[in-house]
């Protein structure tokens, strides 16, 4: 892709590839709705378009015309991403998926210049086990031993900042990356919110272990990732200073809720600090098994964490409002992909009916936020 240009020369090259990825397009598909060849389109992503083109992009990718006139410098499209992706998703939707990170990272230029946010504190723990660099960034973030608050906000408190993945890209559970040198989680909300605060600890466990990280391998990564997290979230500590030997099913799911994990995490963290036999952490599997929690949590948390940062944003009681769409026309985005990438925090009515989410701030939580334009 090309480094940035003027807005008023061609449509940049580089928005074309994003947005017809972003669309879960091919070349080809693309220059049939175009009415072009496929050389075409490829050229067209090289060397870039003519601005008379921008129309006929617009109206076939659903992106606001301007969007292909900004300036996009290379290295922001190209930074490595950990994914952490469901088996059936494709390689359509993960590029999908990625094709969001530089629209987030977009967004989170905007709240960086227009927000006062907590600045960064996240130790390089690369060379560390998983276990140590759990037990680190709970040092270093003054976390005691017992269960982790709202995991968004503490992210953001922290200076990690959390968007969510747009639909196409929905069967990519989480990803993670840096842009301009800052950390971004980006979380799908499709699985139960126990298992979404896991996907975010595995990804902070990628972010503190694997930035520069070459040695290992994906499965390598990804099983580092899994054993941070499950310490990060279930300190080994206090599964032994809570749980007896061979606990029961109700037990844990006591542990469970207290923790805010699944109830199969909270089987297999017992069953590796030792509380379980071989015979009763496979009974209790089955049990659990038998009760829905292999695909869902019942009796679970009730709702997916919010975001303070976009909480603070969309707040309807502030004077000067920021809405979805305002902030989808200032940045040349999609509205809807906007409202995805916020993690769905703004209220919009559904057919009149209820809001599809809320914008509340639970009081109490970590990180000043301040609007300063």
């Amino acid at each position: 892709m090309s480094s940035s240009r003027s807005m008023s020369s061609v449509v940049e090259p580089g928005r074309i590839e994003l947005a017809r990825r972003r669309r879960g397009l091919t070349q080809r598909a693309l220059a049939d709705q175009l009415g072009v060849t496929p050389r075409t389109v490829s050229r067209y992503e090289k060397d870039g378009a003519p601005l008379d083109i921008a129309p006929s992009l617009a109206a076939v990718l659903d992106f606001p015309a301007l969007y292909f006139s900004k300036p996009l410098a290379v290295d922001e499209v190209e930074g490595r991403v950990e994914f952490r992706a469901a088996r059936s998703s494709t390689k359509r939707e993960q590029a999908a998926a990625k094709a969001s990170r530089v629209h987030g990272g977009e967004i989170d230029d905007w709240v960086i210049e227009n927000l006062s946010v907590p600045g960064l504190e996240l130790p390089d723990l690369e060379g560390a086990s998983p276990v140590e660099a759990a037990n680190e960034i709970r040092y270093s973030w003054a976390l005691k031993p017992g269960p982790l608050p709202n995991l968004i906000q503490l992210f953001e408190s922290k200076g990690v900042h959390v968007y969510g993945i747009p639909s196409l890209g929905k069967r990519v559970d989480a990803f993670s990356t840096w842009y301009r040198d800052r950390p971004l989680v980006y979380l799908g909300f499709q699985k139960t919110p126990e298992r979404s605060r896991f996907d975010a600890a595995h990804e902070l466990g990628h972010l503190l272990m694997h930035r520069n990280a070459s040695t290992f391998t994906d499965v390598e990564k990804e099983k580092q990732a899994d054993e941070f997290a499950s310490e990060f979230l279930i300190p080994r500590s206090a599964i032994l200073g809570t749980l007896p030997y061979n606990p029961s099913v109700n037990g844990l799911l006591k542990f469970r809720s207290v923790f805010k994990v699944s109830a199969m995490a909270v089987a297999k963290s017992t069953y590796s600090a030792g509380l379980l036999s071989d015979w009763n952490y496979r009974q209790t599997v089955m049990s659990l098994s038998k009760r829905g929690f292999r695909s869902s949590e019942p009796g679970g948390m009730v709702q997916q964490e919010r975001s303070r940062i976009f909480g603070h944003l969309f707040d309807r009681s502030r004077t000067t409002r920021m809405t979805v769409n305002r902030l989808a026309e200032l940045l040349h985005l999609p509205a809807e992909d906007v409202h995805g990438l916020t993690l769905r925090t703004e209220i919009r009515a559904v057919g009149g009916n209820a809001a599809q989410s809320s914008a509340s701030q639970p009081s109490g939580e970590p990180g000043h936020l301040r609007l300063v334009q």
